[in-house]
């Protein structure tokens, strides 16, 4: 499922009430934005969302 928000990422920061940070891109966002293309669901971290499948040995 695709974020729709960066408040919804899991490299949002929350910096108050003007906004936040990015994380990732070590930038300043406002939750209210369009999510990009990096963007994580929470609870899952990034070295899961940018590995693949298992592949069995068979």
């Amino acid at each position: 499922m695709k974020l729709q928000h960066c408040r919804g990422c899991n490299h949002y920061k929350l910096n108050g009430r003007r906004g936040g940070t990015c994380q990732l891109l070590e930038v300043q966002v406002k939750g209210n934005w369009k999510a990009c293309s990096l963007s994580v669901q929470p609870f899952r971290s990034s070295s899961c969302a940018a590995r693949s499948e298992p592949v069995l040995a068979g």
